[in-house]
């Protein structure tokens, strides 16, 4: 795949959909500000779900039935897509090949953070960035953070970001000198933007730095120190052997997250949170620990298997780099344990 798969396939659906729809172009344009290509609510539904084929009967009942057989049609013929259902309640599920996504992984590695971003903007909207004059508690700091990090996310795909000013609501946040001083500059920035805006206003210092998986300002960390552990002798960037896959199924669930990467930052940019960007490291994280207590990495022959031990080095590589651009983009320091 020459352009990362989610754009090519979104770039089908609106050119499917303008090709069905009828009106002025304002009218066929808020129509299709409304497509959404987003993973299911259920993984064993697929791996892409969209709404096209719902906007579609929005307009016309009528044509509906032939303008969902176009948008099957044009879906179909993705060199990506295994297959593509039609669902009860009008949504279209997409099944993307296996033997296609593992491709993305060397694509993953060597990118880092830009992966798939290239083609990223014409699918964003237009960014206005909020920004607070004081920043004397945690609402308004993690507000100013929020829109430092925006900003920065949107250089990366090359989107134009304009400022107004921030209004604060009636609720205060807890007094930003006293979180610093209790949890550090970067682990309270992480910590905000691992939770939301409730959090800044019950601030817990002990819940923001707390030591459990279940907490980003550690896992993260320790799930990046790990995987370097694991990758210590470098990740093979070969092409796979013809036809190789991923037998287990956390693995094709990994799989399928780290290329949701673009997808993810302009989901982030839409939002204008960046808890969608750390909720997205901390899944990578969690199932990185699920299949490290399952598989025994360290210790077992999980590496070694012929068919699949390339695959599965880039697959954990490709984690590590997400993780380590991701920390990196928030300006998060390791401590000295977690190098």
């Amino acid at each position: 795949m020459s352009e990362y798969y989610w754009t090519e396939l979104r770039s089908c659906l609106i050119e499917a959909l303008k090709s069905q729809l009828t009106g002025d172009e304002q009218t066929v344009e808020g129509i299709i500000s409304r497509l959404t290509l987003r993973p299911p609510k259920n993984s064993h539904w697929g791996d892409l779900c969209t709404n096209a084929a719902q906007l579609c009967q929005s307009v016309s009942s009528e044509t509906c039935l032939l303008a969902t057989d176009l948008i099957l049609e044009k879906i179909r013929k993705h060199e990506a897509v295994k297959s593509v259902d039609l669902a009860e309640s009008g949504d279209i599920n997409i099944t993307l090949k296996q033997e296609k996504m593992v491709q993305e992984l060397p694509k993953v590695i060597s990118s880092g953070v830009r992966y798939g971003l290239s083609s990223l903007k014409p699918h964003c909207t237009p960014l206005i960035v909020e920004v607070p004059d004081e920043t004397h508690d945690l609402l308004a700091l993690r507000q100013l953070w929020t829109a430092n990090y925006l900003k920065k996310f949107a250089d990366l795909i090359g989107l134009e970001a304009t400022e107004s000013a921030w209004t604060p609501g009636e609720l205060q946040g807890y007094p930003a000198e006293a979180a610093l001083a209790k949890c550090g500059e970067s682990r309270l920035r992480l910590a905000l933007f691992a939770n939301d805006k409730d959090f800044a206003t019950h601030f817990s210092p002990v819940l923001a730095v707390d030591r459990t998986y279940s907490n980003p300002v550690f896992a993260l960390l320790y799930a990046e120190a790990r995987l370097k552990r694991y990758l210590r002798n470098g990740v093979p960037l070969d092409a796979q052997k013809e036809g190789s896959t991923l037998p287990l199924a956390i693995e094709r669930e990994l799989l399928v997250l780290v290329t949701e990467w673009p997808q993810v930052i302009r989901l982030t940019l839409r939002d204008q949170d960046m808890v969608n960007f750390v909720s997205f490291l901390q899944r990578l994280s969690l199932l990185f620990f699920r299949l490290n207590d399952e598989e025994k990495l360290q210790s077992s022959e999980y590496f070694q298997d012929s068919d699949s031990g390339i695959l599965r080095l880039q697959l954990l590589g490709a984690v590590r780099t997400l993780l380590t651009a991701g920390l990196d983009l928030m300006d998060v320091e390791r401590p000295e344990e977690f190098i």
